[in-house]
C-alpha cells in the first residue's frame, strides 16, 4: 500500500529526490557564518539519516512498478549512494576552505544506504505478503 501511494506520486517524487540532492549538496559544500560545534557520534548519525532519505528518495524515483526489483537496481542505488557520498567527501576536503573531508563520513553515509535498503526490502516484502 506504501508503495502503491508513492508510486502514484511518481513525478512529484523525482522532484524531491533531485532537491533533496541539490539541498544535500549545498548544505555540505558551504561555508556557515558561525562555525557549528557537533559531537562527533551525532555528526555521522545526522550523515547517516542524510543518506537513508537521499538513499530512499532515489528509489523510489528511479523505481519501476513494472520490473521486479533485482539486486543490480538495488546495487545500482547502493553504488550512486556511494559515489555521491564519496564525491562529497572529495569536494569538501580540496574545494572548501574550512571544511574537510572524512573517511569516518562516507562509513556513515554507507550505513544509512544500507539500513535504507533493508528498511525497503523489509517494507515490500511485507507488501507482497499482503
Amino acid at each position: 500500500m506504501i508503495i502503491k501511494q508513492l508510486l502514484a506520486h511518481k513525478n512529484k517524487i523525482v522532484v524531491l529526490a533531485v532537491a533533496y540532492t541539490v539541498l544535500l549538496t549545498y548544505s555540505c559544500l558551504i561555508t556557515p557564518k558561525e562555525p557549528i560545534e557537533i559531537v562527533s557520534q551525532s555528526d555521522k548519525l545526522i550523515h547517516a539519516l542524510a543518506y537513508f532519505v537521499f538513499t530512499i528518495l532515489w528509489f523510489v524515483a528511479l523505481f519501476n512498478p513494472l520490473r521486479k526489483i533485482t539486486f543490480k537496481f538495488t546495487a545500482v542505488i547502493f553504488l550512486g549512494a556511494l559515489i555521491y557520498g564519496i564525491l562529497i567527501e572529495y569536494l569538501q576536503h580540496y574545494c572548501t576552505l574550512n571544511r574537510q573531508g572524512d573517511v569516518k563520513d562516507v562509513l556513515a553515509n554507507v550505513l544509512g544506504t544500507l539500513i535504507a535498503l533493508v528498511f525497503i526490502n523489509v517494507i515490500i516484502n511485507k507488501t507482497v505478503k499482503s
